[in-house]
């Protein structure tokens, strides 16, 4: 992912969360799902017992390389990648893994309750999924000025896809009943903020988080009417911040689940 002021401020604001709570016992088998930053792989491998294993199961090659010359010699023998496109059946047996770890990759898939059940599924007995998720009011300034534009330009009828996107945010309660949904005997989510900041509306829609998270979900919500959304959306934000410091409100949660 990009070394940007802002990427890099929220990778490690969800990295942290997760590697504060992780503990690699000696011997123990942890999956990482996703790769965020190179330096990720690395502070799990600091926490975790030196007779552990890390196994990433990561689509991108790219970023597998870039983490795997990142490690050098410290991941010899004790980190191993996997690259598999479908998250959906994880390509393991059933009660292999003492702990799963993910920083968001799972929280954006299209079904986060199948997906919560195949982690329930490969870990083993008192099994330990520490994930991070983002929270309802995530992003709250920029949905607010889409629902604005809305109105501005007549596109009522999006209403409801704006609803929609807004409503992927769960609240704390719901991702704790998910979990327990999914097969997993005790959940706690802990709320945690963050506030990005941009110097103005072009460097936030351009920003590499944006793009790969997002804007996608933005995009979905204007449909054929996106640009012109985009554009009013932009127009309102460097009118409300002159001085081209823009926040971004990013409501998180570390989600821990035992089995």
């Amino acid at each position: 992912m990009a070394d940007d002021p802002a990427s890099l401020a929220h990778f490690s604001f969800f990295e942290r969360l997760v590697v504060d709570r992780f503990v690699g016992l000696e011997k123990s088998v942890t999956l990482q799902l996703g790769c965020t930053t190179k330096y990720f792989t690395q502070s799990l491998i600091e926490r975790a017992g030196a007779s552990s294993r890390l196994i990433v199961l990561e689509p991108v090659t790219g970023m597998v390389e870039e983490v795997r010359a990142h490690l050098g010699a410290r991941g010899e023998g004790r980190v191993f990648f996997k690259s598999d496109q479908d998250w959906h059946k994880l390509p393991f047996d059933d009660g292999v893994f003492h702990s799963i770890v993910s920083v968001l990759l799972w929280d954006m898939s299209p079904d986060r309750l199948r997906m919560l059940r195949e982690m329930a599924r490969v870990l083993g007995p008192s099994g330990m999924a520490i994930l991070t998720v983002y929270l309802k009011d995530s992003l709250y300034e920029i949905f607010d000025l889409m629902g604005e534009a809305l109105n501005q330009l007549d596109l009522l009828h999006l209403a409801q896809p704006l609803a929609q996107a807004r409503a992927a945010f769960l609240t704390k309660g719901e991702y704790e009943q998910m979990a327990l949904e999914s097969g997993f005997g005790m959940c706690k989510a802990t709320p945690h903020e963050l506030k990005l900041r941009f110097a103005g509306s072009q460097e936030l829609f351009l920003n590499p988080v944006v793009q790969a998270y997002w804007l996608p979900v933005w995009e979905a919500v204007g449909g054929k009417d996106a640009e012109n959304l985009f554009w009013h959306v932009r127009q309102a934000l460097d009118r409300y911040f002159p001085d081209g410091d823009i926040p971004l409100t990013v409501n998180g949660a570390l989600l821990v689940a035992i089995k």
